[in-house]
């Protein structure tokens, strides 16, 4: 008789067009530009022209984005919450992510 073992603390295994999307979120922030329709009204509160200047900078002198790996996956006040590292060439960055269960973007914290 087989035993399987369930493990309700463990991430669904990474989805690719998560990943997809948050690198062309990232790829969109380092040019200063992001798609509002993938966030929540909330969150587009956030991304004024000054914020996605700001942002802009600090993350065009970083280099290329060499890897995007997702360190984490919960459930948390009935959004996911998922961690990423993002490696680019001169310094590795740590993103802290809510998604609304309609898919849509409530946070979306680049931290170093």
């Amino acid at each position: 008789m087989a035993t399987v073992a369930f493990m309700p603390d463990q991430p669904p295994p990474p989805s690719d067009k998560a990943t997809g999307e948050v690198k062309a979120i990232l790829e969109g922030l380092r040019g200063g530009k992001i798609d509002l329709a993938l966030f929540t009204n909330n969150a587009n509160s956030y991304f004024t022209p000054e914020s996605l200047g700001d942002i802009r900078k600090s993350l065009a002198g970083l280099g290329k984005l060499k890897s995007l790996t997702r360190t984490s996956e919960t459930l948390r006040g009935g959004m996911t919450h998922r961690n990423y590292r993002a490696e680019y060439a001169k310094k590795t960055l740590s993103l802290n992510i809510y998604v609304m269960p309609d898919g849509k973007y409530e946070q979306f914290m680049v931290e170093e």
